[in-house]
C-alpha cells in the first residue's frame, strides 16, 4: 500500500482517519479474494452471471467458513500436524475486521440500537486486550442498560449521550468526542481569531456562533461554488491498493488451507476476542469491578446543632485572639497581607 507509517503506534503523523481508510481497504482486498476463492473464480466479474440465491450461498459461506468464531473452533480442533496457523490468523483478522466495520457504519447511520448489541463483544475484547480500564466502563454501561436505570434514562442515554449529526445529513452522525474535535478545529484554525482583540473572552464570545458560521460558509460555497475548489479533501484512488493486495492473498494463498502450516511464536497473533471470552478470567474481572462498586454507607445520623457549632465558631475566635493579642477581625487582615 502507498502509505507510509502504518505500523507505527506514535500518534504524531497518523491519525485516525489514516488507519480507519487501511482498514477499510484491507477488509476491501481481503473479502475480494475471500469471493473468488469461495465463488471459484479468477474474475470477481464471473460472479455478475450469478442468481440471487447463489450469491447469498456464497457469502454465507464467506462468513462461516473465514469469518467466524465457528471457524476457528474448527481449524484449531484439528492435530497440531495438520493445523494451519496462516489461515488461522486470517480468518481471526475478518472476524475482527467485520466487528470493526459494523461498529463503524452503526455509528456513521446513527444506528444506536446496533451499538448497543455490540457492546458484549467490545467488552471481550478490551479484557482479552488488557484494556482493563475500557472493559470496566463496558460493564459499567452494560449494568445500568440492562439492569439498574428505568426506561427513561436508557432512552435518554442512548438517544443523545452516544452520537451527534450536527448536518442533518443521512449518514453524518459522529461520536460526541469527534464532534469536540471539530469544534476545536473550528476554534483554533477555520473560525480562529487574530490580532491584538484576540482575547479568551472574544473567543468565548464566537465560539457559540460556530454553527451559524459553519452554515453561512456552507451557504457561499454553494452560491459560489467553483468546479476546482471544494471544502473537502479527496481521498486517493484506493483502486491500486485494493487490487496490490488483493494479489498479494491469492498469490500467498492466505485464505487457502494449507495443513502443517505453522508459524513461529513471535510471527503468531493473540486472539483478544477468544482471551476475552474465557469464563474463568471474565468472571474474575466482573468479580473485581463489583466489588470496586460496592462501599459500606453509613445509615446514622449524628449532625451536631447550629447552637453547637456557632459555640465552636466563638471558641476559635477568642483562641486566635488570647494567642495573637489582636482582634480577630485585624488578625485577619494582617493574615491576608501577608
Amino acid at each position: 500500500m502507498k502509505r507510509k507509517g502504518l505500523n507505527s503506534t506514535s500518534v504524531q503523523g497518523n491519525f485516525h482517519y489514516s488507519f480507519r481508510d487501511a482498514l477499510k481497504h484491507v477488509a476491501e482486498a481481503r473479502f475480494c479474494n475471500l469471493w473468488a476463492v469461495v465463488g471459484n473464480t479468477a474474475d470477481l466479474a464471473e460472479l455478475q452471471t450469478q442468481t440471487p440465491q447463489a450469491l447469498d450461498t456464497i457469502a454465507q459461506k464467506i462468513f462461516e467458513d473465514y469469518a467466524s468464531t465457528a471457524a476457528l473452533e474448527v481449524l484449531r480442533a484439528r492435530p497440531r500436524a495438520q493445523q494451519d496457523d496462516l489461515l488461522d490468523t486470517s480468518v481471526q483478522f475478518c472476524q475482527d475486521l467485520l466487528n470493526y466495520l459494523d461498529l463503524d457504519d452503526a455509528m456513521k447511520t446513527g444506528d444506536v440500537g446496533r451499538m448497543e448489541l455490540l457492546l458484549p463483544r467490545l467488552l471481550f475484547c478490551f479484557h482479552g486486550g488488557g484494556s482493563h480500564n475500557y472493559a470496566h466502563e463496558m460493564l459499567e454501561l452494560m449494568q445500568g442498560l440492562w439492569r439498574e436505570w428505568p426506561d427513561d434514562l436508557k432512552s435518554f442515554v442512548i438517544r443523545y449521550c452516544w452520537l451527534a449529526n450536527t448536518t442533518g445529513h443521512k449518514n453524518g452522525f459522529l461520536a460526541f468526542d469527534m464532534v469536540q474535535e471539530h469544534n476545536i478545529r473550528d476554534i483554533k484554525v477555520i473560525f480562529a481569531v487574530h490580532g491584538p482583540y484576540a482575547t479568551w473572552e472574544y473567543i468565548k464570545k464566537i465560539s457559540a456562533a460556530i454553527p451559524t458560521l459553519r452554515k453561512v460558509k456552507d451557504h457561499i460555497k454553494k452560491d459560489f461554488d467553483h468546479f476546482c475548489r471544494g471544502k473537502s479533501h479527496t481521498s486517493p484512488d484506493h483502486k491500486d491498493d485494493v487490487v496490490n493486495l488483493q494479489g498479494k492473498y491469492h498469490d500467498g494463498k492466505a485464505h487457502i488451507y494449507k495443513p502443517g502450516c505453522h508459524l513461529t511464536s513471535d510471527e503468531k497473533v493473540k486472539d483478544f476476542f477468544a482471551l476475552g471470552c474465557n469464563p474463568d478470567t471474565l468472571q474474575a474481572m466482573i468479580k473485581q469491578w463489583a466489588e470496586g462498586c460496592v462501599t459500606e454507607k453509613s445509615t446514622d445520623e449524628n449532625f451536631e446543632s447550629v447552637e453547637t457549632i456557632l459555640q465552636r465558631l466563638e471558641e476559635l475566635r477568642v483562641e486566635k485572639e488570647s494567642c495573637s493579642g489582636l482582634p480577630a477581625d485585624e488578625l485577619i487582615d494582617v493574615e491576608l497581607s501577608t
